[in-house]
């Protein structure tokens, strides 16, 4: 149980949910984006759209959605555990 506690608990403060933890959330609904892309393609969801250029927007705002996702996830999810190894403990002191 103390490896959950390290990972969901915020270093900083233990009212608050890890850095790490909203990183991983948000890659996760980055995947989540890509599926509903996928399954559009297959034409499994989608709104059924047939103008060619509103596709493409579509498309394109998907991509920036995605990528956009992706970098935050990451970016939260290193300096979350980047900052728990450089403050040298497992959670906040206040939270075992």
């Amino acid at each position: 149980m103390n490896i959950i506690n390290w990972l969901i608990t915020s270093s900083a403060d233990p009212r608050k949910t890890s850095l790490a933890v909203k990183g991983a959330a948000l890659l996760v609904g980055s995947q989540i984006v890509r599926l509903l892309d996928i399954a559009c393609s297959f034409g499994l969801a989608c709104l059924g759209v047939t103008i060619d250029t509103v596709n493409q927007i579509a498309q394109g705002i998907e991509m920036l959605v995605y990528a956009g996702l992706l970098l935050w996830g990451a970016i939260w999810f290193l300096w979350g555990i980047g900052r728990k190894f450089y403050l040298q403990r497992w959670a906040h002191p206040d939270a075992i």
